[in-house]
């Protein structure tokens, strides 16, 4: 019958095999996207004063570790 050259709709589910390549998209394919659902404006003061924390955490570690190869190659002049 006619039945057997029919091609099954396309449906969004990665884990059954279907008669479309791989990235194939329908029309319809972004209609439920919603973007940005959930982002929260933010001020920039806000963002630098809860990122401080961690570049003062790096700023330490890396002003440790200079003075640490300084010391191991005695580079530091004696004061007199």
């Amino acid at each position: 019958g006619m039945s057997e050259n029919v091609t099954q709709p396309w449906r969004k589910i990665l884990y059954i095999q279907q008669d479309y390549p791989d990235n194939y998209v329908d029309e319809g394919f972004l209609k439920g996207l919603v973007r940005n659902a959930n982002v929260r404006p933010k001020r920039y003061r806000d963002v630098v004063r809860a990122t401080a924390p961690a570049v003062h955490q790096v700023c330490l570690v890396a002003l440790f570790g200079l003075l640490w190869v300084k010391l191991e190659r005695q580079e530091f002049d004696h004061l007199s």
